[in-house]
């Protein structure tokens, strides 16, 4: 019978153990009481201080009402700030700020302001990979000025940035090149490759044009993506405008956007578009010690245009013959803008002389190489009929 108590009061014990043990739950949080942080800004102030601000979609219990308020769209998507002497700091006051739990697992996408980036980001950039809370998919943006008001301009939904991170993650690169979408990872081993400068997507405010039945009155800015961003090693240089950035996408290897040339056959000259459909690109770089080294581009595209089954073949032939020659003339001034005026070369040609002659290579030669290099550019176009689109 004693025997029996014991066993009794042995399995009780073990029970009480693993309730205790096995709950899981005793430090949860419901979802009306976490602000979910889908975004952030990070800016470099006067004084060094990092100011962050954050985009926080407040969590919503669909079986209570607690912390909601169904008709204050603001109060959905709050624009939250903090900072502190290093970025960390700041994410840690911007979590002491908030009355909610902040949960970082759905941050999408940092935004680094324009004075941050001059001064230097690889520290930056390195401490958000470092940080558990920031998810390792996370992509980086340019601002052009401060972060903090690309944030501001859109305090009551996520539709602009979470639009262009769909988009981007369907792969589709027909009206958004993907080059504007750079993850965090790829853009430090970029900064850090010194035979290869990086680039990120920039956003810009843009005044919205007046709303139907709005009176005339303009709409709030928005945030758009307008182009790319060059760095020179971990610093910001300058920006390539969108159509730069298109060109910036041709001399990538990525096919898109639309050449403009003068149709000489048309009424009075009509400028004909032509679509980029396809597009293959090879690099190379010859350099000797004495000379100046030569950055070769070679471009073949598949241009499509409207009425071409209706052109005779020396028609066609000059119509391609120009759109080379616009293109040639486009992909040449890029490139002279990237390596005069931003001293970025984003497209690896130092990579590929490092390959070459691995042993005699040298990052600092090679920035003295790549203010006197010469470019030869070479552009093949092709045309092939294409049905009715619109431009």
């Amino acid at each position: 019978m004693k025997k029996l108590q014991l066993q009794v009061v042995f399995l009780l014990l073990i029970s009480a153990a693993s309730a205790f043990w096995l709950t899981g739950c005793w430090d949860a949080r419901e979802i009306d009481r976490r602000a979910f942080i889908f975004v952030m800004g990070i800016d470099l102030k006067e004084d060094g201080l990092y100011r962050v601000s954050a985009i926080a979609v407040r969590g919503r219990n669909p079986d209570s009402s607690v912390g909601t308020t169904t008709n204050d769209a603001a109060s959905k998507a709050p624009v939250m700030i903090a900072q502190g002497r290093t970025v960390a700091e700041a994410m840690d006051a911007l979590a002491g700020n908030s009355a909610r739990s902040i949960d970082w697992g759905n941050l999408r996408s940092i935004i680094l302001g324009e004075t941050l980036s001059q001064k230097g980001v690889n520290e930056i950039v390195h401490t958000a990979l470092a940080d558990p809370r920031t998810p390792a998919d996370v992509i980086l943006f340019q601002a052009q000025g401060p972060a903090e008001a690309i944030v501001r301009s859109e305090p009551t939904g996520e539709e602009h940035l979470q639009a262009w991170l769909d988009h981007y993650r369907s792969k589709s690169s027909t009206e958004t090149p993907a080059h504007f979408f750079v993850p965090a990872w790829q853009f430090r081993a970029q900064i850090n490759n010194p035979g290869k400068d990086a680039y990120l997507g920039a956003i810009a405010l843009h005044e919205g044009a007046p709303a139907p039945m709005s009176g005339g009155v303009e709409c709030a800015p928005q945030p758009l993506l307008s182009g790319v961003a060059a760095f020179q090693s971990d610093r910001l240089r300058g920006f390539l405008n969108a159509d730069q950035a298109v060109i910036l996408a041709w001399m990538s290897g990525k096919a898109g956007g639309l050449v403009v040339v003068t149709d000489p056959q048309a009424p009075d000259n009509a400028p004909l578009a032509v679509r980029i459909k396809s597009l293959r690109r090879s690099l190379a770089v010859s350099s000797g010690k004495s000379t100046a080294p030569v950055l070769r581009i070679k471009i073949q595209a598949t241009g499509a245009i409207n009425g071409a089954n209706n052109m005779t073949g020396a028609h066609e032939r000059e119509l391609a013959s120009l759109t080379a020659a616009q293109m040639k003339k486009q992909i040449t001034a890029t490139a002279l803008i990237m390596q005069k005026e931003f001293a970025a070369d984003l497209l690896g040609f130092g990579e590929l002389a490092r390959r070459a002659a691995p042993f005699e290579w040298r990052p600092a030669m090679w920035d003295n190489q790549w203010n006197q290099a010469v470019w030869d550019v070479t552009v093949e176009v092709s045309l092939q009929a294409q049905g009715r689109y619109q431009y």
